[in-house]
């Protein structure tokens, strides 16, 4: 079986628009837009650890601690991760640092470091990894990495949701569609759904990706159960 052409033709619009799109008799909405209000992933999600800031900037924060004291906790535990903080305002973006080897431990620039917590250990010892292993250093590197990177979304109002809604479409005199969401406020959907919390990959296609995959094929098998894909 070969995905049904349709899905491609379903427009999909910028972040903070709605795009309509008529297919036969039904016309469907799809809209992406910043999620207001998302939780802190690091006090929300399951082993994220904890960022601590030594960045000026951030000395009124709960986050904070002084530089001396960010540096007494990378010195004297091997787990933690130091951090990098680059650009400003909206564009302010938390990066790992790889710890330094060798007798002498020289951070250079840091801005804070990334400590985890227990589920995040636990994890790294039933992998095996020792502390102050390689292999623990990459671990907690890359989940150090990872969070520091959600996180810098979350900060900088980088959380998604879309809506896709359908509509038994709905003419003029003149046989054209009303295409705006609003003219079918009073209507029933044939089909609705939502989905919030969503931070973007590296490639910036994972809501399009979503819905191509998941949300549209799921539309079209309930507003056209009869051809929902296309013999291959």
């Amino acid at each position: 079986m070969t995905q049904d052409p349709r899905i491609t033709t379903i427009k999909i619009p910028n972040v903070g628009d709605t795009v309509a799109t008529v297919l036969d008799d039904v016309i469907i909405f799809v809209l992406i837009d910043y999620e207001q209000g998302s939780e802190n992933p690091l006090e929300a999600w399951h082993a994220m650890g904890r960022i601590t800031s030594c960045n000026y900037a951030d000395r009124w924060s709960q986050q904070y601690q002084s530089p001396e004291e960010v540096e007494e906790y990378l010195l004297y535990d091997a787990d933690t991760v130091p951090l990098v903080r680059g650009g400003s305002g909206d564009g302010m973006r938390w990066t790992a640092k790889s710890r330094p080897t060798g007798q002498i431990l020289e951070f250079g620039r840091i801005d804070g470091f990334w400590e985890p917590d227990e589920d995040t250990c636990r994890e790294a010892q039933e992998a095996g990894h020792a502390v102050g292993t390689p292999e623990r250093l990459a671990f907690m590197f890359g989940r150090a990495e990872s969070t520091a990177r959600v996180y810098s979304q979350w900060c900088n109002g980088e959380v998604y949701y879309f809506r896709v809604e359908a509509y038994r479409v709905r003419r003029d005199d003149d046989g054209e569609p009303f295409d705006e969401e609003h003219d079918y406020r009073r209507d029933t959907p044939l089909f609705e759904e939502s989905c919030g919390g969503i931070y973007e990959d590296d490639d910036d296609k994972y809501i399009e990706r979503t819905l191509q995959a998941e949300t549209f094929p799921s539309l079209l098998t309930s507003v056209f159960p009869v051809s929902t894909e296309v013999a291959g």
